[in-house]
């Protein structure tokens, strides 16, 4: 009866042991993919986690996917603005930011040559782009009060993107940005969002997800288009947009040692 005992104890340790490992092999499986997001760089509307900094993303695998997740595709150049934004939005009220987080974002103004695809009509020749460019958590002392220069300074030493490039031209997949509905902000609808099409011939994605090379190998302009399905419009005039668009008070082109200003606690 003891051997018996023993036996059953030895053989129940055993299947511990073999669920253990297969669920270590799980896990192991799972992270071998590609990072993809468990909520949006864009990643605005609601809290984020310090976790989605460098090692999660929304990606996208194909152009036909970016094309059709986007409300608006553009080809431009880029200029920095000295506006950036608190893209961490309160979670009871998205038109207003988190009080405890920042997740900054450095505003742009991109000067369009050619619109692919717009579900509304874009009647101006620039449009304001934003990426995250930050990530901080503020000390408790601090939360609920207009954010500092310090702390805008500290969130920068948090980030993983790719800056642009002087004179370089991209093909931006966008969408608008949600809980700004006052301005006409867009970001990018998953990575790689933008793309450097300044040499036609070898257009390159630009991300820093790991995976961007990988399932967006180079290739002409001209292929990419094809895959979009979606024609170039030149923009050949500055048309005045109805619509309320954000206006910097200056603009600096590219110039990453300009100080920034963030909008106003809400």
């Amino acid at each position: 009866m003891q051997n018996c005992r023993k036996h059953m104890r030895d053989m129940l340790l055993i299947f511990i042991a073999i669920l253990f490992m297969a669920g270590c092999n799980s896990l192991e499986a799972v992270g071998a993919f590609s990072p993809v997001s468990q909520g949006y760089e864009s990643y605005v509307a609601t809290k984020t986690s310090s976790s989605l900094l460098s090692s999660s993303y929304i990606t996208a695998r194909t152009f036909q996917e970016l094309a059709s997740k986007s409300s608006l595709i553009v080809i431009g150049q880029v200029e920095q603005t000295s506006q950036v934004l608190n893209l961490a939005r309160n979670v009871d009220d998205i038109s207003k930011s988190d009080p405890n987080i920042v997740n900054l974002g450095q505003v742009y103004r991109v000067k369009l040559s050619s619109i692919l695809k717009e579900e509304k009509p874009v009647k101006s020749d620039s449009l304001f782009i934003v990426q995250p460019e930050g990530f901080l958590i503020r000390a408790v002392e601090q939360r609920g009060r207009p954010v500092t220069e310090n702390e805008i300074q500290l969130a920068r030493q948090q980030t993983d993107h790719r800056p642009f490039v002087p004179g370089h031209n991209y093909l931006f997949f966008l969408e608008p940005l949600r809980g700004f509905d006052n301005q006409m902000y867009f970001v990018g609808v998953a990575h790689p969002w933008r793309f450097d099409v300044t040499n036609p011939e070898n257009v390159v994605p630009e991300s820093p997800w790991e995976g961007a090379t990988r399932a967006f190998p180079p290739l002409p302009l001209r292929e990419i288009l094809r895959e979009i399905g979606h024609v170039p419009t030149p923009i050949t005039a500055t048309i005045e947009s109805p619509l309320p668009t954000p206006q910097p008070e200056e603009t600096s082109f590219m110039s990453p040692l300009s100080t920034p200003t963030l909008e106003p606690a809400q």
